[in-house]
């Protein structure tokens, strides 16, 4: 799953590594191209408190995906964001298990499953909707995965 997910978060990072934008604009572009690919997940809205240093980020979204009881957190913005002290640990990027990162915790306060727009992604992307997806057999690969881990999880 990791090396599936790995290829995802490069993919999805060479599609939206052209469109800075802050965390509520970028992870609807991702969820986008998730919703594009049939990968199920959840966009959400909230904070991202940093245990060691108690600085919170605040408001936050990201793309959740969900395999068996595991959740992948998908972040690309938190990096970018300047209210992080040099002093937080190493801080997460990309597709990554939140459990490998239990220093920053991901707290829920809203589920914002906006219906995927493609007028509304064309805008976004400076009309390069047609230029930006994911390669259709890294979305099957993934899936696969997602299903087979469900299953053994049910």
């Amino acid at each position: 799953m990791h090396e599936k997910f790995g290829s995802l978060s490069f993919a999805l990072e060479s599609n939206l590594n052209d469109f800075k934008m802050g965390s509520a604009c970028h992870s609807y572009l991702v969820s986008c191209l998730l919703s594009r690919g049939n990968i199920f997940h959840t966009r959400s809205l909230g904070y991202v408190l940093v245990k060691s240093t108690q600085q919170v980020y605040v408001p936050h979204f990201w793309n959740v995906i969900s395999v068996g009881d595991k959740e992948w957190i998908v972040d690309f913005n938190l990096s970018l964001n300047n209210v992080l002290e040099e002093a937080a640990p190493e801080v997460p990027f990309g597709i990554f298990n939140k459990e490998h990162y239990s220093e920053y915790e991901y707290v829920v306060t809203e589920v914002q499953n906006k219906p995927y727009d493609k007028q509304l992604f064309s805008d976004l992307t400076g009309n390069k909707f047609s230029e930006v997806g994911l390669p259709q057999y890294l979305c099957d690969a993934v899936n696969h995965e997602i299903c087979l881990a469900q299953s053994l999880y049910w």
